[in-house]
């Protein structure tokens, strides 16, 4: 694996005051900015944050390590996040990870686009820059539906 790929074992100990992560939550985000800063609302809202940088190695980590959900970024080097559901929702990282809820980061918000997105495989839909509230109500959504 070229990318990073970063276990966040504090998430749950910050400001929310949370001593065990809700989530297990893998973000797959190219643009290093925005990762940190997915990463930081994450662990504010207590869940257990794996990084890595493409598609690719998002179905590498999903192969061998159980999360609850995924945030994929929809335009990444290599293997972008439309191809990365296609090949997840087939089975490619496992029977149980081509359940996995798949939330889309995009900063695409066009007429059309989330229905693309969903009829491509994604659950969620988020655009970028991530809105913490929506955010959380997103994962909160996951988690009610057992993640």
């Amino acid at each position: 694996m070229t990318g990073r790929v970063e276990d966040n074992p504090a998430a749950g100990d910050g400001a929310a005051g949370r001593a065990e992560p809700r989530l297990r939550v893998l973000l797959a985000e190219d643009n290093k900015v925005s990762a940190l800063v997915c990463d930081r609302l994450l662990t504010r809202l207590g869940h257990r944050v794996f990084s890595v940088e493409n598609g690719l190695e998002a179905l590498e980590l999903l192969s061998r390590r159980e999360v609850d959900a995924v945030l994929l970024d929809v335009q990444m080097p290599g293997m972008d996040g439309l191809e990365c559901v296609r090949r997840l929702r087939r089975g490619e990282a496992g029977e149980r990870a081509a359940g996995l809820p798949v939330i889309a980061l995009t900063a695409h918000a066009q007429l059309g686009d989330r229905e693309r997105l969903l009829d491509a495989g994604m659950d969620e839909y988020l655009t970028k820059p991530i809105d913490f509230e929506k955010l959380e109500a997103t994962l909160r959504r996951v988690a009610a539906a057992g993640g």
